[in-house]
């Protein structure tokens, strides 16, 4: 299963992607929501864990692209 995961806090999205590998996932790593809607529309993954407030586009505006 591939996750994509999207957060504007380096921080969080590396501990959330090391866990999330650790438990066998294959995880994508998005920065902003602009590279979280060009990494889904190059990944396709099967989930998607967004941050609220990102730069580009926010959580809400990644889900309605």
């Amino acid at each position: 299963m591939k996750i994509l995961v999207a957060d504007d806090d380096p921080d969080l999205l590396d501990l959330v992607a090391y866990a999330l590998g650790q438990a066998g996932y294959l995880v994508v790593k998005a920065k902003n929501g602009t590279e979280a809607v060009e990494s889904y529309d190059a990944e396709t993954p099967d989930l998607v864990i967004l941050d609220i407030n990102m730069p580009g586009a926010t959580g809400f505006e990644v889900c309605a692209s």
